[in-house]
Parts: C-alpha cells; sequence; structure tokens
C-alpha cells in the first residue's frame, strides 16, 4: 500500500511552493515520515477507527508497509483561507490524484488526498 494508495517571491508564490514540496515529499514517504505531513484531519479519516490507539500512533505502526511514488505536479490552486489544492499525478500519467493542504502553525500538511 503507497502512501498514495503523493522559488517564488513572497506570499502565495511562496506558500504554493512550499505546498508543493509537501505533496512531493508525502509521495516520497515509505516510512512514519508521512505521518509527520499529514494534518489531525488527515489522520483521524485514515486511520481513526481502532479507537484503542491514536490515529498517528496508528499511521507510525502502519508505515513500514508504506511505499515511495515520483509524482508531477500539474497545477497548484489556492483556495479560501489557509488551503491550497495541488493536483499531483504518476510519472506515466496513469494516476491522478487532487491534494488538499491546510496550514496549520506556519506549516503545510497533507489534509485530504481524492484520487481522479
Amino acid at each position: 500500500v503507497g502512501v498514495f494508495a503523493l522559488a517564488g517571491c513572497g506570499g502565495d508564490d511562496a506558500d504554493e511552493r512550499a505546498a508543493e514540496r509537501v505533496v512531493r515529499e508525502f509521495a516520497a514517504a515509505d516510512g512514519p515520515e508521512a505521518c509527520d505531513l499529514m494534518s489531525e484531519r488527515a489522520l483521524d479519516d485514515v486511520y481513526g477507527g481502532d479507537r484503542s490507539k491514536t490515529p498517528y500512533y496508528e499511521c507510525l505502526e502502519r508505515s513500514g508497509r508504506f511505499e515511495d511514488q515520483e509524482v508531477d505536479i500539474e497545477d497548484t490552486e489556492r483556495g479560501k483561507g489557509d488551503r491550497i489544492t495541488v493536483t499531483a499525478t504518476t510519472p506515466d500519467d496513469d494516476r491522478q490524484f487532487k491534494v488538499s493542504l491546510d496550514e496549520t502553525a506556519g506549516k503545510w500538511l497533507v489534509d485530504r488526498i481524492i484520487e481522479e
């Protein structure tokens, strides 16, 4: 099971580049580092079913099975507030993902991934 199954000057440009970096890092993650790139909501959505463990701890336990995935960034769009959506595809264009990121405490985190 893969993790995906993911130099401007000033404001929005810098935020969009930062969000794109997070998407690339998340897709390339093949271990527990992926868990640190996910928002609390994303962790709860994906790993919150077993209430005997925290979603973050559940992510850490499963992270040994993560496989890295290279992605190409196709589009980046600023939404309302602290939200950016990045469209990423696998290099063979076989799979496409819409990755929503939220800024939390000055850090962009993956909040939701939708495969299209």
